[in-house]
């Protein structure tokens, strides 16, 4: 039988076993434990009140432990049934071991209390979005005043340690905002206010917001569009977070005398799927649309090694090499902007020939 059978008698020793309790406990034979006391290997924490025996109770598809052989203790679901044997009255007790069962269950404890945990994280954060903000626009606020000489003239010295203060102030304000807003998604606090928007219009002024470094950089931008209709319906603030998060991040990894290039194109239902693109999001609107916008950033600067390629959208995943950590950065950009990417029903995925080879980004949204 594939469950474990032992029969007790009434002086608590051990008179039969099969098999499969001896595999359960890892016993070698059955003279290991016959004529032992039953609670030396069954149910240790019962001993001298042995629900059956000594409080007259019935046991039925209870949780019990085993002692194996090393003295682990084995979970089990037990049944125990009266009953004569040759004349003599004894208890046979049947179990299963629930060992994988137990585990399962812990594990789904753990991952319950770790989203809850998050959720609760996530919460505050978002709940705390004025508090954190507010201070610190004021510190950048007259921060700027200063630095621009509306109270008077600055030493060189002065003007100097002023404007490495702003741009450190400006940094931390752009950490709180990205972790902020992943929290706000986190939470569920962060909804699509979707609009007609000019696709080709919002593109264009997306390549403005960093034409100024790029071109401090000597870097080409471009861009190109295929196809694409004049308006799609999209939240316009979080699809512009998105472009600018992956050109931004194009332009600072891409080396002096680089080029970038900006492009989008319409996807049919049947390159979706040759692109392997049924995730849940995309699912969900199966129904309702067959069309998809492909945007691509692609540039020529210092390339991802393949085990790097899905590690960087996880929330302060950097690349890991000695190219990468002289730039500043909190690794929450590419996180970000997925999940603000898949709240908009789409998916986005980075592909890449390997270190200094280039990059490209690319996601696709419904239309």
């Amino acid at each position: 039988m594939p469950f474990g059978i032992i029969i007790v008698g009434k002086d608590k020793k051990i008179r039969r076993t099969n098999k499969a309790a001896l595999t359960i406990m890892g016993l070698n034979s059955a003279e290991e434990i016959l004529n032992k006391i039953c609670h030396r290997r069954i149910c240790p924490a019962q001993s001298g009140k042995c629900p059956v025996l000594d409080l007259g109770q019935k046991v039925d598809l209870a949780e019990r432990v085993l002692i194996g052989h090393d003295g682990r203790h084995i979970p089990i679901l037990k049944s125990v049934h009266e009953m004569t044997l040759e004349g003599e009255d004894v208890l046979l007790e049947g179990f299963v071991d629930i060992t994988e069962r137990k585990e399962a269950e812990n594990l789904l404890r753990e991952k319950e209390a770790a989203e809850a945990a998050s959720r609760t994280k996530s919460e505050f954060l978002a709940n705390m979005s004025h508090e954190l903000r507010t201070p610190l626009n004021h510190i950048i606020g007259f921060t700027e005043l200063i630095v621009d000489k509306n109270f008077g003239d600055l030493t060189d010295v002065q003007e100097e340690y002023l404007n490495d203060a702003l741009q450190s102030s400006r940094h931390l304000l752009s950490l709180i905002n990205d972790i902020l807003d992943l929290s706000k998604i986190e939470a569920g606090k962060l909804e699509l206010k979707p609009s007609n928007v000019n696709l080709e219009i919002l593109l264009k002024n997306s390549l403005v917001m960093v034409k100024e470094k790029a071109m401090k950089h000597g870097i080409e931008l471009s861009t190109n569009m295929e196809e694409v209709p004049e308006t799609i319906a999209v939240d316009e603030r979080k699809l512009k977070q998105i472009i600018y998060n992956l050109l931004s991040n194009a332009v600072k990894f891409t080396p002096d005398g680089g080029k970038i290039r900006l492009m989008s194109k319409k996807v049919t239902g049947d390159e979706r799927q040759m692109m392997n693109l049924e995730s849940p999001e995309t699912q969900k609107l199966k129904i309702e649309t067959k069309d998809f916008i492909e945007i691509s950033v692609t540039d020529t600067g210092i390339g991802l090694k393949p085990e790097d390629i899905d590690r960087i959208f996880g929330a302060f995943e950097q690349v890991e090499n000695s190219a990468s950590r002289k730039f500043q950065g909190t690794g929450l950009g590419l996180s970000l902007t997925r999940q603000l990417v898949e709240l908009h029903g789409g998916r986005i995925w980075a592909e890449s020939e390997g270190a200094g080879k280039g990059s490209i980004f690319r996601f696709v949204i419904p239309v």
